[in-house]
């Protein structure tokens, strides 16, 4: 085949293609003419996109009915109980950790620690009550001493100590003491006073009498001791009288009543200036001339 032969082949080939296409295109813009002038097609279309309409709106409505159930949900919710019985907002349990579970077993510590707090308070208050004691029934057993020393002279009526001491009468009396050396000063007074009501001739009553004074005296009450101590002056050879007379000036001196507790506590070196109690009372009119 000549050159010339091949060149007009080529072209016819391609002039064919070109018509070929042209007549596809044609007839695709003829068929799609043809569906928009149709209009049976175009009300099929517009029933579609209204179905279609349709279902979005039933499906809105839908999403919004669950949605409102979920809000009311959550309104109810919006507080919650705690295990230890206080409100708090739903959005701060849910960013606390502090869950119902953890406050329930918090609150059970809670309890759990008061009850070991009640009984240690127990344990507290016992051993407090076990001091006390010990402490009674040592101040007890100090009087005890100190009153076997106090009475080591014959009383002046001439009666056996021990024999006093360990009467139904002696040891009422060093019960009545030991309440004055614990500090159970109305208690004492009533003892003593009992014992003087029931025998106020016992060589015992005279001392009652005083250590009623020295309970006033105590309490503060000094112008009261004042009277107490001097009717320890009633009891006939009293060996309490220069005690008494030495506690009057000092309640005067606690009262304020300088001249009047220099004057008891001169008188008491003028009867008897050698007894333990002027020397005491000695020391006493030093500090009230200094002063």
């Amino acid at each position: 085949m000549t050159p010339f032969k091949k060149i007009v082949g080529t072209s016819i080939f391609s002039l064919l293609l070109v018509v070929v296409g042209l007549f596809v295109v044609c007839s695709g813009s003829r068929q799609q003419l043809l569906i928009e002038d149709d209009p049976l097609a175009e009300e099929s279309s517009d029933e579609a996109y209204k179905d279609d309409l349709l279902k979005r709106l039933e499906l809105l409505e839908s999403e919004s009915q669950t949605t409102g159930v979920a809000e009311n949900s959550s309104a109810d919710s919006a507080v919650l109980t705690s295990a230890a019985g206080q409100m708090m907002p739903a959005n701060d349990a849910e960013s606390s950790f502090l869950t119902p579970e953890l406050f329930q077993g918090m609150n059970t510590e809670i309890r759990q620690l008061e009850t070991v707090a009640a009984e240690k308070d127990r344990t507290i208050e016992n051993l407090r009550a076990e001091l006390e004691e010990k402490n009674y029934q040592a101040a007890a057993m100090k009087t005890a001493a100190s009153t076997r020393q106090m009475n080591s002279k014959p009383l002046p009526r001439g009666v056996d100590n021990s024999a006093e001491l360990n009467s139904e009468y002696g040891l009422a009396y060093q019960d009545a003491l030991d309440d004055y050396y614990v500090r159970r000063f109305d208690s004492a007074i009533r003892k003593f006073r009992e014992l003087i009501a029931n025998n106020d001739n016992h060589p015992l009553a005279d001392n009652c009498q005083y250590w009623i004074g020295e309970s006033y005296y105590a309490m503060g009450r000094y112008y009261e001791a004042v009277a107490e101590f001097q009717k320890v002056y009633a009891f006939a050879k009293s060996n309490k009288t220069n005690d008494a007379q030495l506690m009057i000036g000092l309640a005067f001196l606690k009262s304020g009543e300088k001249e009047m507790a220099r004057a008891e506590l001169n008188m008491l070196m003028s009867f008897n200036p050698q007894s333990d109690s002027a020397k005491k009372a000695q020391k006493y009119l030093r500090m009230l001339e200094n002063a």
